[in-house]
């Protein structure tokens, strides 16, 4: 081995001290993809449940229960807390 003052030195390496990167307990594998279509979300409280909304046309929405409208651009996940 050669230190960080260039001085080499031998090194005796035992056995019993060597650690074999197989005994690591096996790594989880984590699947990182993006799960929506969208970047931007769109969150409905309590009160508003996804089977309340029918898409009109593109981009508009109308609430079944009240006959509210949304007009967005289609790029939003909706997400329901209900």
């Amino acid at each position: 081995i050669e230190t960080k003052n260039g001085e080499k030195r031998d090194v005796t390496l035992q056995r019993d001290k060597i650690k074999d990167d197989n005994a690591r307990p096996a790594r989880v594998r984590i699947d990182y993809k993006w799960p929506y279509p969208y970047e931007d979300f769109i969150l409905f409280g309590p009160g508003i449940r996804k089977a309340d909304l029918v898409e009109q046309e593109p981009g508009k929405w109308r609430n079944t229960e009240t006959g509210d409208t949304l007009e967005i651009s289609p790029c939003f996940n909706f997400v329901f807390s209900e």
